[in-house]
């Protein structure tokens, strides 16, 4: 009987390194993250010309990223960018029509032919591997900007806003204007909008620093005007997404509690996300809370991890010396890779990572071996 326990034990241990290889491999596929973002766009040029129109990118990472080989390019093929240089941590990197007389108190980075068109664009960055870094697909109609008066179209944490003053901020932090109205058709309400992430319990003081992030899974952008989100624990608080609110393709939303007055409980606790027609979209619970740590969507499941990612992909870590638990959702995945980053609910990756098969092989020969003698044990003790 001893012997047949000690099989069973090697047989489940096969078993779980055989998935763990396969989470692998799903987790590889996703790690081209984008760490630089088209940031700010002045498709309708300036009060001088309607001919100084700039693009700006960010690097969203604390390294400085080496951008040779990068390119830039418009899908109607007017635009195609080649850019060089290094922009560093946190840097902005600027791109001038024509010459560099778009801004005069900023050198550009690159300066390129073609043009924005007014109406709308879809915008494609890739990196020297030809890896899609980042997108802007509004073809249709810009969501933000306005040509009368020359206020250009910030990017702040995925969703796109009408700067605040004319001329908006090349070369400096976006200036956090407010979502205007938009005098074109709204896009239609699709489904792929997630909860992506949450952070309940901060280190810091949770009447300000909660937040709920949501993420736009689809390959085009997405008006949530009107969608509700609420909590399901204790008195229940309902917050309505204003109007003229876009989520941009693979982009992100982080409300805050002091704007969704929503209260995220310590310990049990839960949201419902609802499409303006009251459709449950997506949901989401927890049992308890980890100080300061974030709850994640992953491909298998919720996570808990150490580093918090409001408006970036996901990041699941664990602290040093914390046990992974096989049984706790993707834990196994942690312990075997310390960083793994999770692309936000089907993020696409050009270069899925390659993991040698002896594993699997191994462990697939143990467990077919382990099954096998356990049948014939059990069939002798029945003799018997």
């Amino acid at each position: 009987m001893g012997i047949i326990v000690a099989m069973k034990k090697v047989f489940t241990i096969s078993l779980m390194l055989i998935a763990t290889h396969f989470a692998i491999e799903v987790y590889g596929a996703m790690d081209n993250q984008s760490n630089v973002v088209i940031n700010e766009i002045a498709w309708m040029g300036s009060a001088a010309s309607a001919s100084d129109e700039w693009i700006e990118l960010k690097n969203t990472t604390n390294e400085s990223i080496n951008l040779s080989g990068w390119t830039l390019q418009s899908v109607d093929g007017n635009i195609n960018i080649g850019l060089a240089g290094i922009i560093g941590p946190q840097g902005l990197y600027l791109l001038e029509r024509t010459d560099n007389n778009s801004v005069p108190e900023i050198e550009a980075g690159a300066i390129y032919k073609g043009v924005l068109n007014n109406t709308g664009g879809h915008l494609q960055l890739y990196d020297s591997e030809n890896n899609s870094i980042d997108q802007v697909n509004f073809s249709s109609t810009w969501p933000a900007g306005n040509a009368a008066t020359h206020q250009t179209m910030e990017k702040i944490n995925g969703t796109w806003y009408t700067s605040q003053k004319a001329g908006g901020t090349p070369g400096k932090q976006n200036s956090f204007g407010v979502a205007v109205a938009v005098t074109a058709p709204t896009p239609k309400v699709i489904s792929g909008i997630i909860i992506n992430e949450v952070l309940p319990n901060p280190k810091t003081a949770d009447q300000t620093d909660e937040w709920i992030e949501l993420y736009n899974t689809n390959d085009v952008s997405v008006a949530i005007s009107g969608w509700k989100l609420q909590d399901t624990g204790g008195a229940s608080t309902t917050y309505t997404i204003p109007k003229n609110t876009f989520m941009a393709a693979h982009g992100y939303v982080v409300l805050k509690r002091p704007v969704t007055k929503i209260t995220l409980n310590n310990d049990v606790d839960g949201l419902r996300l609802l499409s303006p027609s009251g459709t449950v979209v997506d949901t989401m619970e927890y049992t308890k809370t980890v100080t300061d740590q974030s709850y994640n969507k992953t491909p298998l499941d919720w996570q808990w991890s150490a580093t918090p990612t409001p408006g970036k992909t996901n990041n699941i870590s664990m602290p040093d010396g914390e046990a992974y638990d096989l049984n706790n959702q993707t834990a196994a995945l942690s312990k075997i890779k310390k960083t793994d980053t999770y692309g936000s609910a089907l993020s696409k990756s050009k270069n899925a990572t390659s993991h040698p098969m002896w594993l699997f092989i191994i462990a697939l020969a143990i467990t077919l071996v382990c099954a096998t003698t356990i049948l014939l044990l059990k069939f002798k003790m029945l003799k018997k």
